[in-house]
Formats: structure tokens, C-alpha cells, sequence
């Protein structure tokens, strides 16, 4: 079997389409792969069907999303079960676009895979510009987790803006390791005392740089246990469940 009819198949089990639906699907998959281009006239001059005109290809195409309805769940299973994945890092990132007076924001899950990121699930937040909640990322969570309950998180990973106390609860109670950059003035309760200090003051003894330091203990921060670790060529500290 040919990789091109094996993807055939994998896509046909997959996603329960009409023949002709997959066989464009699988072209575009493999146009835009070797291309490097999401321009739908560019993919039609390489579909790879000797008989075609560029323009009958690219009729094909537009035909394509006209008719097909998208299952994103049974997207995220081809994905998964084309990489043959058993465990994997995901990664909560958010995009924002304006197009005129319409702002465009999407909270996404992606999976690392050879160091690239790519999306799984996705969610519109309704909220302008605004950062993500802690319901909406426990959400996409708990969408993966019920898709692909066999295969095991070995970490979360996101930026500054992915922090909070009922987060890092959420991920504590579920066993779920992640690393998050927090910030400089986040407040860690200190040893025997009451009071709290920035975490910044943790690591007054770090001056050169590209100097790392990591603490043997777990600090409370966000009402968390967590491991912290400081590098001196970044400006933000990092947190990580072990």
C-alpha cells in the first residue's frame, strides 16, 4: 500500500467522508506539507491528478469546504493516530487578530511533537482581547482527556498569562506536571513566617548572567506547592509541578 492510499484509509476511517471529499482532503494535506503555502490556487497546480486543469483542481477545492461539515474531534483522532502518540506535552497558547471592528481570539491546546506545536483543540473566547479563564482552559482539558483517555500528559506548558490559584489547583489535583513562567512580583510564602515576599527576592544572589538556581523544597505560590527555579537571562521565574 502506497503512502498516499494508506493516508486514503486512515482519513476514510477516520472521518467518514465521501470518497471524493477524502481523496481532495488527503491532496491538500500533502500539497500544503511539501509547498509550504495555505493559498488554495497555489495547492491546485500540484494536486497530483495528471487529467485536471489547474482550474478543475481548484474548483474541486472550493467545492470541498463548501460541502464538507468538520468534525474537529475526528480531526484531533487522525492527528493522533497518524503521530501514534502514547503519551504527550501539551501546550495552552491564546491568538489575537483584529479584522476591522471584530476581534478574533482563540485559546488553543496543541501537542508537542519533534519541537513543533500543533493545535488539537481550540476555543472563541467572547471577550474582546481579555486573557482565558481557568473554566475555559479546564475545559479544553478535560475535552482532551475524554477524546484520548489512553494516552498519558506528561506536562502542561504556557506563558505568564496561563497562571492562577484555581489553575494550578485544577492541575495539582489531576496529577498533571506543568512549567509556567511566573512573575517577578508573584508573592511566595516564606519559610516559618507569616508573611509572604516577592519571588524575585528568592534569588537576590543570582547577579551574572545565564546563572540558574532551583530550589530543593517546594515554595507556596498561588496557594500552590510548586518547584521554582530562577535563570538570570530571563525576566521571569519559572514554576513547575514535580
Amino acid at each position: 500500500m502506497t503512502e498516499l492510499s494508506e493516508l486514503t484509509h486512515i482519513v476514510t476511517k477516520t472521518c467518514k467522508w465521501h470518497k471524493s471529499h477524502v481523496i481532495v482532503f488527503v491532496y491538500l494535506l500533502c500539497t500544503i506539507a511539501m509547498r509550504q503555502t495555505c493559498n488554495l490556487s497555489k495547492l491546485a497546480m500540484f494536486f497530483p491528478d495528471a487529467k485536471a486543469t489547474n482550474a478543475s483542481s481548484y474548483r474541486r477545492i472550493q467545492r470541498f469546504f463548501k460541502e464538507v461539515v468538520f468534525d474537529y474531534d475526528a480531526v484531533a483522532k487522525l492527528i493522533m493516530g497518524l503521530l501514534g502518540l502514547q503519551e504527550v506535552q501539551l501546550i495552552f497558547d491564546r491568538t489575537h487578530w483584529q479584522l476591522g471592528k471584530k476581534h478574533n481570539n482563540i485559546l488553543v491546546l496543541a501537542i508537542v511533537y519533534k519541537g513543533v506545536g500543533m493545535p488539537i483543540f481550540w476555543t472563541g473566547l467572547n471577550n474582546g482581547k481579555g486573557n482565558s479563564n481557568t473554566e475555559q482552559r479546564i475545559d479544553l482539558i478535560r475535552r482532551f482527556k475524554n477524546t484520548f483517555p489512553h494516552i498519558q500528559i506528561t506536562n502542561v506548558l504556557a506563558d505568564a498569562e496561563f497562571i492562577g490559584k484555581d489553575w494550578f489547583n485544577y492541575l495539582n489535583k489531576e496529577n498533571i506536571p506543568f512549567c509556567i513562567p511566573i512573575r517577578s512580583n508573584a508573592k511566595v510564602q516564606r519559610k516559618g513566617k507569616q508573611d509572604k515576599m516577592h519571588i524575585s527576592r528568592c534569588f537576590d544572589d543570582l547577579k551574572k548572567t545565564n546563572e540558574i538556581k532551583c530550589f530543593k523544597n517546594r515554595k507556596t505560590i498561588y496557594g500552590n506547592k510548586a518547584s521554582v527555579g530562577w535563570a538570570t537571562r530571563c525576566l521571569r521565574s519559572s514554576i513547575r509541578y514535580t
